[in-house]
């Protein structure tokens, strides 16, 4: 059981292994934990985290807001294993083996064609990465919109193999969320369409 649960698409939250809310108080330190999560092996140095989020500021106080903003978090992390977030040396990271969240669960998942997957997958996208959240700062604006982008793009593709296995009412409500991911392509729409034929709704 991972000791720290984050959920990042959508709203924020932080929750502890038994479930309990842990309240991360400052939006950039959610944005630190959303920037590792999405980093290669959860990790990003301390320059990249302070030009993404601190870009404004002169290289010696980004990096002092950085460690202000990290001594802050482990605080806030005081009552989960130390080991989830690693903050010795030059590399800020979380530990896969104690840190779980949506956005990782929902990569994993990109690209199978397996229909249980894919049903445990369509849930994970409760909407756009971080859509609580606004910052800022030019650098970490260009980031979010890409990986917000990306992200979309990945539940769109997910949510296209699952409209194609499912049937009957299934098949319609994951065509529904399609359309709503992506109003203005025009195959999504078709699939709606093809999903009302095929269980007798033709009216519709």
């Amino acid at each position: 059981m991972s000791a720290l649960r984050l959920t990042l698409l959508g709203e924020f939250s932080a929750r502890d292994g038994a479930g309990r809310e842990i309240a991360v108080s400052a939006k950039k330190s959610r944005a630190l934990l959303a920037i590792l999560a999405l980093s290669p092996s959860g990790s990003a140095t301390r320059e990249r985290l302070a030009n993404l989020l601190w870009s404004d500021r002169g290289d010696e106080q980004a990096r002092s807001s950085l460690r202000q903003a990290l001594a802050v978090l482990k605080k806030e992390l005081s009552g989960i294993d130390a080991r989830a977030l690693s903050t010795d040396g030059d590399r800020i990271g979380l530990d896969a083996g104690l840190v779980s969240s949506d956005i990782v669960e929902l990569q994993r998942l990109a690209h199978t064609e397996n229909l249980d997957e894919l049903r445990q997958a369509a849930p994970l996208y409760r909407g756009e990465l971080l859509a609580d959240t606004v910052i800022r700062d030019p650098s970490f604006e260009d980031w979010l919109a890409a990986e917000r982008r990306r992200l979309a793009d990945t539940a769109i593709a997910i949510f296209e193999r699952l409209t194609a296995k499912e049937t009957g009412k299934a098949r319609i409500a994951t065509a529904q969320r399609l359309v709503a991911l992506d109003p203005l392509k025009e195959a999504s729409h078709r699939a709606l369409m093809e999903a009302h034929a095929l269980a007798g709704e033709k009216a519709q």
